[in-house]
């Protein structure tokens, strides 16, 4: 194999696929990136038997062939080269001669036979999407999805279509976020999934923010497809019973109070300062007519603050993780505000758009210590 190609185009290839791959592996060809070139393009290929990251990029292609090359070194060599044309090429027993400008390095590759086989997407549905889209929707829900593997399916976020509606949903049990919008899809039918919160990141860091281009995305029984310009994203899909989250929201809401974002957010992390991860306390919110008053006592000291409202909530008293409200307000930015629905003391607090349905999130309150 022998190519060559701009250090740009390489580098950010690489850059992206070798995001998946293993940083240590029982298997050394998992520490690594496969390389192949054909007569039209260069395709590197990053997996870690549980997503797998393809991109493509154009060359000028001498002879074809394919090679897996550690990811870590090749990374850190290519960045470091100075800009410019790469010339790349692989000889015998597997050696990888680099070149560019004054700089010359040989490492040694791997036969990419032993490269794992990337699974097959049975395409059971398929449908498009905007890129600028998803990436927006990702970007609201993801902060709420799982951390704890014992969790399995909700490690995921959940993909519904239903009547040219898609839904995604993320919960972790503390905290729930959905994002929903109208679209158009070519057969109307009803499609389920969910896919693991690693490769939505992975996705979502990938995604380009246009108006014009377009995602496609292959749905089969077990496995997910991802297909941009230049990306590929293969995943397999969470296999469980994804909970009626439907079910846990509220349908009505005795108090309905506004707030600016911005300020709420602001309010939130200045009271928060005094929580570390040795200690913990929730922050004591008491909602009156025109104000919303944060306070925090821990064993470093106490903090209050207080935020603006439009709306009574008669004195409630309620107690939230600092940082579920923070991430919370955090995904509803840019709206310059928000409204937010409660019942009582013990019951979740909804936080929605203004102007749209086009999210919901619900965290729910900390029992507060008298």
């Amino acid at each position: 194999m022998k190519f060559s190609c701009e250090k740009t185009l390489l580098t950010n290839a690489l850059t992206m696929t070798a995001r998946v791959v293993s940083a240590r592996s029982t298997l050394p060809v998992l520490e690594g990136v496969l390389i192949s070139a054909d007569k039209e393009k260069i395709k590197i290929t990053g997996y870690n038997m549980e997503t797998a990251v393809i991109t493509e990029l154009s060359a000028d292609i001498k002879e074809t062939g394919s090679i897996v090359v550690p990811a870590k070194i090749l990374v850190d060599i290519i960045r470091k080269l100075q800009d410019g044309i790469v010339d790349f090429e692989v000889g015998n027993d597997f050696i990888v001669s680099i070149n560019c400008g004054l700089s010359e390095f040989k490492i040694v590759g791997i036969d990419p036979e032993q490269f794992p086989k990337l699974p097959d997407v049975n395409k059971e549905s398929s449908f498009n999407l905007n890129q600028n889209l998803l990436k927006s929707m990702l970007s609201k829900v993801l902060y709420a999805v799982a951390v704890n593997e014992n969790k399995g399916v909700h490690t995921g976020v959940l993909f519904r279509i239903e009547d040219q509606i898609l839904e995604l949903v993320a919960l972790d049990g503390f905290r729930m976020a959905l994002r929903r919008e109208k679209i158009e899809i070519k057969k109307n039918k009803n499609i389920n999934f969910v896919a693991p919160s690693s490769a939505l990141r992975e996705l979502e860091y990938a995604l380009k923010e246009s108006e014009d281009k377009n995602i496609t995305i292959d749905v089969g029984s077990r496995h997910i497809q991802f297909i941009t310009e230049d990306v590929t994203i293969v995943s397999r899909l969470l296999d469980g019973e994804f909970l009626n989250y439907k079910n846990s929201i509220p349908t009505s809401h005795n108090y309905t109070l506004s707030v600016n974002t911005r300020d709420f957010l602001e309010c939130v992390e200045r009271v928060s300062l005094l929580v570390s991860d040795k200690v913990k306390n929730p922050v004591r919110m008491v909602f009156e007519e025109t104000n919303i008053n944060m306070f925090l006592n821990t064993s470093l000291g106490s903090a209050k603050d207080s935020c603006s409202c439009e709306g009574a909530a008669e004195n409630i008293e309620i107690g939230f993780n600092h940082k579920y409200m923070i991430d919370a307000f955090k995904a509803a930015l840019p709206d310059e505000r928000v409204s937010l629905k409660l019942n009582s003391a013990l019951s979740p607090c909804i936080i929605t758009s203004e102007d749209n349905d086009s999210y919901l999130f619900m965290v729910l309150p900390v029992r507060l210590k008298s």
